[in-house]
């Protein structure tokens, strides 16, 4: 029985209620239906066998009805998709795609088990029977994809692994109730991502949603100030592409990338002097040092430290630094 069957049927057996219905306590053939409609394919059947032990009968008028209560129970026959890992999710869809059905893919799997052969797919599918065939014939969800809310300390607001962020209900100070919604994020002209969040006292406050990210699901025992982007994409802010660096770290990140970011000084990855450098050589320099005894000490060319020496180079290090 498919569904317009089933629905006929439903149609069918109401068709003597259609008089009364407005008299009684009783689910319209419309929400009926539209229940239905609600209802994956493979369960069906046990949909009208539902139907069948709940459907009820009023002697007098001589129809059948549903009481509203029992009704709600309906849509706990629809089947929750399970999480899998992203390999099972490909097995899954190559398989189905390949022509296989279910019990071809179990005949194979246990063979494989059997005769030793135990891949990442084997033996996954082999210690979650029941979840990869609901997967199979339910569909699924992917584990990457499960979104994990956390709360915004002193906000009306949350924040999800994936980067997105929604307020609460609550009840503001002027006694109006806001219900909870998704909040729609702005791109700066920088790139970076921002998100008006609702401080508890001070209202409406704009943060950078990779910071309200990172500070809600990632650990930071180094009490490091910046975060990166890994895949230099500042407009994914998803958990798994964030972490804590320090501003070095951050910006060799970006060197090496080539996100054009403007490095100076011992922040280069190939920099052999540090800032504390640049100042004992200006100062050695100023008290009577020739540039090529300095080049010899500190391993760089005497042309390096002649653009030093000049402000040529490293023009970052205040003068006042070396003296």
């Amino acid at each position: 029985m498919n569904k317009e069957e089933l629905k006929q049927k439903i149609i069918s057996d109401s068709d003597k209620a259609e008089a009364y219905i407005s008299d009684w306590e009783v689910v319209g053939i419309d929400d009926v239906c539209d229940l239905i409609d609600q209802l994956d394919e493979h369960v069906e059947e046990l949909s009208q066998e539902w139907i069948d032990e709940h459907l009820c009968h009023e002697d007098e008028y001589d129809f059948d009805y549903i009481d509203p209560d029992d009704l709600k129970q309906l849509f706990l026959l629809k089947p929750e998709k399970p999480f899998v890992p992203q390999f099972v999710a490909d097995y899954i869809t190559d398989n189905k795609e390949a022509g296989y059905t279910l019990q071809q893919v179990f005949y194979y799997i246990h063979t494989d088990y059997k005769q030793g052969e135990i891949n990442e797919y084997v033996e996954w599918v082999s210690t979650n029977e029941e979840s990869f065939a609901r997967a199979w014939l339910n569909g699924f969800l992917i584990e990457d994809d499960i979104e994990v809310w956390q709360p915004i300390t002193g906000f009306y607001n949350e924040v999800s692994n994936l980067g997105r962020v929604r307020s609460v209900k609550h009840k503001a100070g002027n006694g109006k109730i806001y219900k909870s919604k998704i909040l729609k994020p702005v791109v700066t002209n920088s790139g970076y991502v921002n998100v008006a969040i609702i401080n508890k006292s001070e209202g409406n406050i704009t943060k950078r949603l990779h910071r309200v990210v990172a500070e809600a699901f990632i650990p930071n025992p180094e009490n490091k100030p910046e975060i990166n982007h890994i895949d230099g994409n500042k407009e994914n802010n998803e958990v798994s592409n964030l972490e804590w660096v320090t501003s070095k770290e951050n910006k060799r990140h970006a060197w090496e990338n080539d996100l054009q970011v403007s490095v100076k000084g011992s922040e280069k990855p190939l920099a052999k002097l540090k800032e504390e450098d640049i100042a004992s050589i200006r100062k050695e320099y100023r008290e009577g040092c020739i540039q090529m005894e300095l080049a010899e000490k500190y391993g760089v060319a005497r042309q390096t430290i002649s653009s030093i020496v000049n402000m040529k180079a490293w023009k970052h290090v205040a003068e006042e630094v070396s003296e």
